[in-house]
């Protein structure tokens, strides 16, 4: 009888609870898995609302950890796209049915069965905040060529979750798109649209923020607080991403859009604090305005944004701190107080890459 495989990571126990490094079992490997040793993990706001159940959808035991990078270690029987050494991430998704018509279009994260979230039910103890880990191969993304593992780990959840309503509602270059709110999720979808030829409008509480905002192609920079400011932003938007983590003042955003824009959300907020939305129906009818959602992004979508951020440089902020100060780490994402745009956690000295 085979030895049960096990490796390290860190867990928490209860909601509220801090998390602490353990030996956990591995699942054995399946033909269609590979299992990665894992070098660094994001710590993004939803891992924070998971270990506290703010959403009320967590399981415990648990090992959070969207953003994962590292290195296959082992390729299961049935697999053919990776080798032993590839340098792969992990996000949100990690299993799907592959048979429906949108697992075939490559968007799996709409798959009709229910996709497999990474640390949702059954899988709770197969977040990134670990050693080691077994994934479904087509969810272990490879990196392009070059592209520093470190800098792709806000790419596993950040960079997916901006870069598909992009893809999704950018129908030309010249659209006019605006970012609201610039963190982790935010300084990529400015980096994105700008890629994709669009004219920028970045919506921020943080007047402090504007110099890296230019530096990352915007084209203006309106303080939101400002109602003076907002309301010369009237009509001058054709697509707005809302990536704040706090309801914002949907009133004013329907304002900024033009005849025919659109809304898009793209943060969950816990129900505590928005339970629901409510949206100015006369001018959504008149504008002719929508408002819609999106949720990370598929297979199709989160390798074409590999992709495009290596060949154009897209370049996450981050700073990274050793795993062993997870809890420091949650702590620093729920104040807002990070030198980066993304902590992410390594076996590493703390450091800060721009």
């Amino acid at each position: 009888m085979l030895k049960q495989r096990t490796t390290r990571a860190f867990v928490c126990a209860e909601a509220g609870a801090l998390l602490v490094e353990q030996t956990i079992q591995l699942p054995e490997l399946q033909p269609h898995q590979v299992r990665v040793q894992i070098d660094a993990c994001g710590v993004a706001p939803a891992d924070c609302h998971f270990a506290k159940d703010n959403w009320g959808a967590s399981t415990f035991p648990l090992v959070a950890g969207i953003e994962g990078v590292g290195r296959v270690i082992e390729v299961g029987s049935l697999v053919k796209t990776h080798n032993i050494g590839d340098t792969v991430g992990i996000g949100w998704v990690t299993s799907s049915c592959g048979t429906c018509d949108m697992c075939i279009r490559g968007m799996d994260n709409l798959c009709r069965q229910g996709y497999g979230g990474i640390f949702l039910g059954e899988n709770s103890m197969r977040g990134n905040f670990t050693r080691e880990t077994i994934v479904d191969a087509r969810f272990a993304f490879i990196l392009p060529p070059g592209m520093d593992p470190l800098s792709a780990v806000p790419f596993m959840c950040a960079g997916m979750t901006v870069y598909a309503p992009l893809r999704e509602h950018v129908t030309g270059p010249d659209m006019r798109v605006g970012i609201i709110s610039v963190g982790a999720l935010g300084h990529l979808a400015v980096q994105f649209a700008r890629v994709m030829g669009c004219q920028v409008s970045v919506f921020s509480t943080s007047p402090w923020k504007e110099p890296d905002c230019r530096q990352w192609g915007a084209d203006r920079f309106v303080l939101s607080t400002d109602a003076a400011q907002m309301e010369a932003q009237a009509n001058t938007c054709d697509l707005l991403v809302d990536c704040c983590h706090e309801a914002i003042d949907i009133k004013a955003y329907m304002n900024i859009l033009r005849a025919g824009g659109k809304l898009a959300f793209v943060s969950i907020l816990p129900p505590k604090d928005t339970p629901s939305i409510e949206v100015p129906l006369m001018p959504m009818v008149f504008g002719q305005k929508s408002v819609c959602g999106s949720i990370v992004a598929g297979t199709r979508d989160a390798m074409e944004m590999l992709r495009v951020a290596a060949a154009h440089g897209v370049t996450p902020s981050i700073e990274t701190m050793p795993f062993t100060k997870v809890n420091e780490a949650i702590d620093r994402v729920l104040s807002g107080d990070h030198k980066g745009y993304r902590i992410v956690l390594t076996h590493d000295n703390d450091n800060t890459h721009n």
